[in-house]
């Protein structure tokens, strides 16, 4: 655009008012033309800002992807047979995480285990009978409600957890062989971090 201006209309003194006038003329198509292009490489060169929010999405992203390989592979009723074989105790898969749930839990109540373990309450509450049945926990009123029935390990159901534990143990020192101390220790602080963070997370009404 300048250039054509220029070459209809140089822009030297013997012109006079011509000049003068295409020389304004070109001044005002000149700075529309400017604040066009700053605007579109604005447009196309993203800030510090954006930059920092894109990285975060997509830090979001692959946290997020990570979390559900995760919670597939341990959902596996596979990994449940090989941890229970490993630790040498019969117990009915569907008993598991209940009996593990008042290990860390407990004492419990039936709503609040069923919340925890995505189950309706009545089949939490049978399944829970079932343990005691078993010997493996107890079940006591509460202290803060007595109409409440909160469940707690007993002295056999804490050596099953141990036995747990022990084989949970040896399957994390096989996972975590080629990490660096450092890595493993940073690894488990932050975890702790993120699982305290997602706990307190309130719900939007």
């Amino acid at each position: 655009m300048v250039m054509l201006l220029r070459e209809k209309c140089p822009f030297g003194p013997q012109y006079g008012k011509a000049a003068l006038h295409w020389r304004w003329k070109a001044q005002f198509a000149i700075v529309p033309i400017r604040v066009h292009l700053a605007r579109k490489r604005s447009f196309y060169m993203p800030n510090e800002k954006s930059v920092q929010d894109a990285r975060s999405f997509d830090d979001m992203v692959g946290i997020h992807a990570a979390l559900v390989e995760i919670i597939a592979v341990m959902n596996r009723p596979q990994r449940d047979d090989e941890i229970l074989a490993r630790a040498g105790v019969r117990l009915d898969r569907a008993l598991f995480p209940l009996l593990v749930g008042v290990q860390h839990f407990g004492p419990i109540g039936v709503m609040e285990l069923a919340d925890r373990a995505g189950r309706d309450h009545t089949t939490v509450s049978r399944q829970l009978a079932k343990l005691e049945k078993l010997g493996l926990i107890e079940r006591r009123g509460s202290v803060s409600d007595h109409r409440v029935r909160e469940a707690v390990l007993s002295a056999q159901g804490r050596s099953y957890t141990d036995k747990i534990d022990s084989a949970r143990q040896k399957i994390g020192r096989t996972i975590f062989a080629s990490w660096e101390d450092e890595d493993l220790t940073t690894f488990a602080r932050l975890m702790r971090k993120f699982a305290d963070d997602i706990k307190d997370l309130p719900t939007e009404e």
